[in-house]
């Protein structure tokens, strides 16, 4: 699917209280990306010397409760988490990379590539009608919007090297089996993990490399409100082109 439908389904569904999930493969690369509005789940776990308090341990997720009781000679306790998401539409290009990661050079260097061109890839389909590049001329604009998104990111430009955009391109109108059995298999535990509300969930970009042999999480969000209080701002700009009925 093309960013234009995920982002079509995913208003409804942050409209009726819905999880999303969009996943996609494009040769050696993929994605998965989850909106799941406001999500608790708990960890049980032995507790440790210092109790662990109710509140904020990142900007997206909040220990809003905290259980604890005896099993014998061991002190467990049970950690109820939330966790806040954006949509498709801010997460995709206008989200930036958290501010811990953003402030470190070490760990703006591990960020795979493949981040920025997957959203060069996103923007010029949404531009395109969903198509593909192509042409020379295509090539060419995938490049620069790859170059833009990446600098937009922070992310040190020698990382975005020509042989991985030519890997990328060669590979999007493949799928191959490895790649989408890791995702799959990825996306599939996260589902289980969700609906069993006993593990951290995917928050909420993974980013399958395999030139890395790595499928890292990235949290991407606006600035601004998040969770529940977040309206799609893709709702309102799909509204506004849609002529009033008699």
């Amino acid at each position: 699917m093309d960013p234009d439908t995920f982002n079509i389904i995913n208003t409804p569904t942050r409209i009726n209280g819905k999880a999303f999930y969009a996943a996609g493969t494009h040769g050696l690369y993929g994605f998965i990306f989850s909106d799941l509005i406001e999500h608790e789940f708990v960890i049980e776990r032995e507790a440790g010397n210092v109790a662990t308090a109710p509140g904020p341990e990142t900007r997206t997720r909040t220990v809003v409760a905290v259980e604890r009781r005896r099993d014998g000679p061991r002190t467990l306790e049970a950690v109820t988490k939330r966790e806040l998401y954006s949509t498709w539409f801010l997460a995709s290009d206008l989200a930036a990379l958290p501010d811990d990661q953003a402030r470190s050079r070490r760990r703006l260097r591990s960020v795979s590539p493949a981040l920025s061109c997957l959203r060069a890839l996103w923007d010029f389909r949404q531009r395109r009608a969903g198509a593909l590049p192509a042409s020379r001329d295509d090539v060419a604009a995938f490049t620069h919007a790859a170059t833009l998104k990446h600098k937009a990111l922070g992310l040190p430009p020698d990382t975005l090297r020509p042989e991985l955009l030519r890997r990328f391109l060669q590979g999007l109108a493949t799928e191959l089996a490895p790649v989408a059995a890791i995702l799959g298999g990825q996306l599939a535990q996260d589902v289980i993990n969700v609906l069993g509300r006993a593990q951290q969930p995917i928050q909420n970009m993974v980013v399958l490399d395999a030139d890395r042999m790595e499928a890292a999480v990235y949290p991407l969000h606006p600035e601004g409100s998040l969770g529940a209080s977040l309206l799609s701002l893709g709702a309102a700009a799909t509204d506004a082109a849609v002529p009033p009925g008699p």
